[in-house]
């Protein structure tokens, strides 16, 4: 009623209560499970179900610290959207496994209604993924499949409905969206205005320095979504091939120009495809503001070509799952147009479900049988947009040599900068993450230790800041909470010894 209208808050209560391992146990059980049931799912055998396993925890480990440290390592963050993504993600397995799938469980009688309701009364962006997945099942199952209404299909589209509405007309959500006034006052057309350079930034912006985001994601995505629709193309007949090679040329060339832009450097080239400025600023009117457009409608028919592309695909299981991911990839995204503004904590959703959509097109791609099988690995190292250009040059190798007798040997080389990546990236979380757990501690005895009478406790600087979430010192929420937990006098000052920071 006061703040947001899931249930995070109540998680967050319920795990208080069992102390702070219960958080710790519980968000290693979330994001185990979701790896564990998606690899399953897309595995075949047990070999692969182990290869795909691996995979999923090595993509994970490449993210940015700049997201998981605000939506993984920071308790109220994982609450908020590492359980969110979770319940969602149940959704969409629930849909493709039990009704798609035809798998019924004993067990699903209780489980589809509560999975149905939690996944629309979890957060923002999953509250808006449920709603949209939900209403585009309803017209999948009754007018594409023309199945008839059972109680099981019922109850779980009523539910995931009811969880989404819950949230979305949740009186909390006013009186959060109120604290930001001059965002609340405006009108819907002029919030996406506001709101959608920030968005498009963070999911598009392939020339930006943290690229181990969304866009490195979608990215690679896209570049096995192109070749799966390749692999295939003679299948179409001349009408559909000549609408595919269009949708097709659109993707090429968007993910040509990302290429182009990331390795030249070209300001004037950044400026025209990527270049997102505030909409409301400008004037459509100039030649100079449709221009500055531009980088919006080139966006627009990519995403739209995407999306269009499953049309002239048979609309078969596989691919419904993989429509399902890109829907909640984007959904979770462009939902946030709607926000007054969009922290990196907001991407955990859509990276998770993109690495989904990069698993199941490296094994549908596989099953294919062609030419393109053993580029695979490379295509995965795509996460890190500097070994793009490795990318072009294996891409010609493979086009003129038959590696069948090495093809092991070819996959571990491949493979091998991105486990590297992982790797090192995830040491330097666990290594900075303890040495600032240190000073951390230092602290906290130093508070303890403070007499009420001082005015002003220095405190130690973290050596690392961009491994922790916030700082004790220079938030006014933070530094309250702290004085009313150690009983300290409210006038006290936190402040931080001179010290250089690495």
């Amino acid at each position: 009623f006061n703040w947001g209208g899931g249930l995070t808050p109540l998680y967050v209560l319920i795990v208080f209560k069992f102390g702070f391992w219960a958080w710790k146990l519980l968000n290693t059980f979330l994001i185990t499970t979701m790896f564990f049931l998606f690899a399953k799912l897309v595995s075949k055998t047990e070999k692969k179900f182990v290869i795909n396993f691996s995979l999923t925890w090595v993509m994970f480990y490449i993210i940015n610290i700049v997201i998981v440290r605000e939506a993984v390592y920071w308790l109220d963050g994982s609450m908020a959207y590492v359980i969110s993504t979770f319940q969602t993600f149940m959704l969409i397995y629930m849909i493709y496994t039990r009704f798609i799938q035809n798998k019924s469980k004993k067990y699903d009688t209780v489980l589809l209604p509560m999975v149905a309701l939690f996944s629309g009364w979890s957060g923002a962006q999953t509250s808006a993924i449920t709603l949209l997945i939900t209403i585009l099942f309803v017209i999948y199952y009754l007018f594409v499949k023309k199945n008839k209404v059972n109680k099981k299909f019922l109850i779980f589209s009523v539910l995931g409905l009811t969880g989404s509405l819950i949230f979305l007309l949740a009186p909390g959500n006013g009186a959060r969206m109120n604290t930001f006034e001059e965002f609340s006052k405006l009108g819907l057309i002029d919030k996406v205005k506001f709101s959608i350079s920030n968005v498009s930034w963070l999911t598009f912006k392939f020339d930006s320095g943290l690229f181990t985001t969304v866009p490195a994601y979608i990215y690679t995505f896209s570049f096995l979504f192109l070749i799966y629709n390749f692999s295939c193309y003679k299948k179409y007949n001349k009408k559909n091939k000549w609408m595919l090679s269009i949708l097709l040329l659109i993707q090429i060339l968007f993910l040509f120009v990302t290429l182009f832009s990331k390795f030249s450097q070209l300001e004037y080239i950044n400026k025209l495809f990527f270049n997102y400025e505030d909409l409301s600023k400008i004037d459509i009117m100039t030649l100079g503001g449709l221009i500055k457009l531009f980088p919006y409608v080139f966006m627009i028919l990519f995403v739209l070509s995407n999306f269009l592309t499953f049309l002239f695909r048979k609309l078969n299981n596989k691919n419904i799952l993989l429509f399902m991911i890109v829907i909640s990839t984007y959904c979770s995204q462009f939902s946030m147009i709607l926000s007054p503004y969009m922290p990196y904590r907001t991407c955990l959703t859509a990276i998770i479900f993109l690495m989904f959509g990069i698993l199941m097109l490296i094994n549908e791609l596989n099953e294919e049988k062609v030419d393109y099988e053993l580029v695979i690995p490379v295509l995965i190292a795509y996460v890190n947009i500097q070994v793009s250009l490795l990318l072009i040059l294996f891409w010609a190798f493979l086009n003129s040599t038959k590696l069948c007798k090495t093809k092991n040997a070819f996959y571990v080389v491949c493979l091998f900068p991105i486990i590297a990546m992982s790797l090192i990236n995830y040491g330097k979380i666990f290594y900075y993450y303890g040495e600032n757990k240190k000073v951390f501690n230092e602290n906290i005895k130093i508070i303890e230790k403070s007499k009420n009478n001082e005015d002003v406790i220095y405190l130690n600087k973290s050596p690392y800041p961009t491994y922790e979430f916030t700082s004790l010192a220079g938030y006014g929420w933070i530094e309250n909470d702290i004085k009313t937990l150690y009983n300290l006098n409210k006038n006290v000052k936190f402040e931080y010894k001179e010290k250089n920071v690495k």
